[in-house]
């Protein structure tokens, strides 16, 4: 197929031939434009012409302008080849605008945005205008939480992107600009311009538009696809996807990148048809200009019969070939062929995953960011935002990353919280951008280990600060410095410890407890404390012991009480005091009340020594019991007072004084004795009252001699009297006598 060509641009003289050119575009691939030409034009600014764009547009010989087809692009390339006889031979490489992406290399964090959002924000930020590219997409895209641009191209950034949703992409081209579009459906191919019906003819004897060496390639492919994904809000249930049948040739990926089932079955689909879409190819040459990436055309004429049928245009090479230099000034005509390669149109394309997603190798480094005036910004599963250090875009708050896991201590319920400032170790999850996970906090200039290094090398400190506002700390400090190991414990407020079951203390040398306020000790069994040596408890205020049941003090030695005021004791039942040795009681005055009775059982001698006085009040009755004899010694006056009858029982009484014995009563005095009663006198016997009654059955009066004289009369009544070794019976006065 003969045709013309020209290029557009404003620096490329007109007179300038076409001597050469090669296109290479494609569905999801930036088109590759080669054009060689000739011009008289030596000083051609190959610099200047960077970035700018030129058309370069091929007619059919003979052909209206409306059959023509134009690709328009940017320069990239710009060279000059060679010259002969006054004519300069110049190469240029053409490229989409969206191509200058791949000089732009960046890393930023996106958030919150689908997929469209994002290329649609990296588009305006590299100022391509909206109307150089449309979006024609039918799908809904769910919103990306977290996404990275990693060291890598905007370009490269971009293409991953549209692989890994599955949505392709073309240009649409005119003598003035081109287009970027894009689809992710069949419903955007059209048929290809003008007639779609290309017949299959030989290379010879075409005349029309026609296809030649039509070539069917069948190519395995996967016939399943499944993936799976994990969730750590749902670490139970890894969520899973899968499309297909089974079979032989299946695909198995984790991750699959996504965070629900509904999301997973969407790629999942979009995977499979993407394995799909290369099963089936048909390739051949071509001589029609009308076939475009995207497009579609019928195939006819063509054996075996099956092979007529509708293709999609997956990828085209144009080339043109001028066989000599055309007089100056004319355009040139040339030999014009395309190959293609197509797939059945009824089989949706999906753009194979050929960019690579970048890996983190490595640890990254990030400050502790969030809200201001907050010191500790976490959620419910304590996690963190950060900012990267590589990051120029966002700023230093609650926006600059997605919420971040942070690595606890592997305890079973360890909870170490970074605070805002803190610069951490941040890793990757399978080298994901996307997926960091905050590991640890390392020091720098602004926050300092706690301790002065290396002089405190020995030292480790596990610390945290008051918040809001520090000033104090909670602490673990170990020293292993050999000779002064040391473990500090310090609360900055209040100390809990909670023992499940036994606690055991040892203290190889000296303990210590100092409490400033009030200490409280509550055991729920049985307590029981051993001192090897002494003992010594002050108590600057009151002391009270409770004991719900039975006490019991043993002392081994002596047992001293000391007290400047009262001493109470009050026994709600029985008390019993068994003394071994002596017991002495020193007080200026002893009180004893007993609402109930009193039982003493002394084993030896009981002695009571008063200094004073002893006063015994006793509000009923007392009874002494002596199972021996009793002794009352007392150097002064023995004073009994009774208010009612006293009772002396006793097997034998002797009463010895060494002066005198003086018995007084209000009333009578009573001696009764079941024997004889024996009164004898080391001096005279004398009985003085009013009256002198003896009443006896019988009555011996022995002296050895002396006087009975009576200062009144005297009555004998006897029924016999008389007398016995010669007495003298001497009577006074009036005697009256009867027998």
């Amino acid at each position: 197929m003969r045709v013309r060509a020209r290029v557009d641009h404003q620096d490329v003289a007109v007179e300038s031939t076409v001597v050469g050119l090669r296109v290479d575009e494609g569905l999801s691939r930036a088109f590759d434009v080669h054009v060689e030409l000739l011009s008289p034009d030596a000083e051609i600014d190959l610099h200047a012409m960077l970035w700018s764009t030129m058309a370069v547009t091929l007619s059919p010989e003979g052909a209206t302008s409306t059959e023509s087809r134009s690709w328009h692009g940017v320069i990239e390339e710009a060279q000059h080849l060679d010259a002969d006889e006054g004519w300069h031979r110049y190469a240029f490489r053409l490229r989409p605008t969206v191509h200058g992406l791949a000089y732009r290399v960046r890393s930023r964090i996106f958030q919150d945005l689908n997929v469209v959002d994002i290329i649609t924000q990296v588009f305006a930020d590299a100022g391509i205008p909206s109307d150089a590219f449309r979006w024609d997409t039918q799908g809904e895209y769910p919103v990306r939480p977290y996404t990275t641009q990693w060291k890598e191209s905007e370009l490269a950034f971009v293409l991953r992107l549209l692989e890994d949703e599955g949505i392709f992409y073309w240009f649409e081209h005119s003598e003035v600009d081109h287009v970027l579009c894009l689809g992710d459906g069949p419903s955007v191919h059209r048929p290809i311009d003008g007639d779609p019906f290309l017949p299959v003819q030989s290379h010879e004897e075409q005349e029309t538009d026609a296809v030649w060496h039509p070539l069917l390639r069948a190519q395995p492919a996967h016939d399943q696809y499944l993936s799976r994904d994990w969730n750590f809000e749902t670490p139970d249930a890894p969520v899973e996807a899968q499309n297909g049948e089974e079979g032989q040739q299946r695909l198995y990926e984790y991750p699959g990148g996504y965070g629900d089932a509904a999301d997973g079955g969407r790629l999942a689909n979009v995977r499979l048809e993407e394995a799909w879409s290369r099963r089936v190819e048909l390739t051949g040459h071509a001589s029609c200009l009308r076939l475009a990436p995207g497009t579609k055309f019928e195939l006819t004429l063509v054996e075996p019969a099956t092979l007529a049928r509708e293709y999609l245009l997956r990828d085209i090479t144009h080339a043109l070939r001028v066989p000599e230099r055309s007089e100056a000034g004319a355009s040139a005509v040339g030999e014009y062929e395309s190959q293609f390669t197509a797939l059945p149109s009824d089989v949706p394309f999906r753009p194979p995953r050929v960019t690579p997603k970048p890996l983190v190798r490595g640890l990254e480094s990030a400050v502790v960011t969030g809200p201001a005036g907050e010191e500790i910004h976490v959620d419910a599963h304590g996690r963190v935002k950060v900012h990267f250090y590589w990051d120029r875009e966002n700023p230093l708050d609650d926006t600059s990353s997605c919420w971040i896991r942070f690595a606890q201590m592997n305890t079973q319920g360890a909870m170490i919280l970074p605070r805002l400032g803190w610069e951490l170790h941040v890793a990757f999850e399978d080298g994901d951008p996307d997926r960091p996970v905050a590991l640890h906090k390392i020091y720098n200039q602004e926050t300092l280990p706690p301790y002065g290094l290396p002089a405190e090398k020995t030292q480790m400190s596990l610390q945290s600060s008051t918040s809001p506002g520090g000033g104090s700390t909670n602490e673990i400090r170990l020293q292993d410095g050999n000779g002064g190991m040391d473990w500090f414990l310090h609360a900055s407020k209040d100390l809990g410890v909670v023992v499940a079951n036994d606690e055991n203390e040892t203290v190889g040398v000296d303990a210590s407890e100092s409490v400033g306020g009030v200490m409280t000790s509550a055991v729920g069994g049985d307590e029981s404390g051993t001192v090897g040596a002494n003992q010594a408890i002050s108590v600057s205020a009151n002391a009270a012991t409770e004991t719900a049941g039975s006490k019991t003090v043993s002392v081994g030695g002596n047992d001293d009480w000391g007290i400047t005021g009262n001493f109470g004791f009050s026994t709600g039942a029985d008390r019993s005091e068994t003394i071994g040795g002596l017991m002495n009681v020193l007080a200026n005055e002893i009180t004893e009340t007993i609402n109930g009775s009193l039982t003493r059982t002394v084993g030896a001698v009981q002695t009571i020594a008063s200094a004073t006085a002893i006063a015994e009040t006793v509000g009923g009755n007392k009874t002494e019991t002596v199972a021996a004899a009793k002794a009352i010694i007392t150097p002064g006056e023995h004073a009994e007072q009774i208010g009612g009858v006293k009772s002396l029982t006793s097997g034998a009484v002797t009463v010895k004084t060494g002066t005198d014995v003086t018995y007084g009563a209000k009333g009578a005095i009573a001696v009764t004795a079941g024997g004889v009663i024996s009164i004898t006198c080391g001096d005279d016997a004398m009985f003085s009252g009013s009256q002198v009654r003896v009443t006896a059955g019988s009555a011996t009066l022995k002296g050895g001699g002396g006087k009975i004289t009576l200062g009144g009369s005297i009555t004998v009544d006897a029924k016999k009297f008389g007398g016995k070794g010669g007495p003298t019976l001497m009577i006074k006065g009036t005697t009256d006598y009867k027998l």
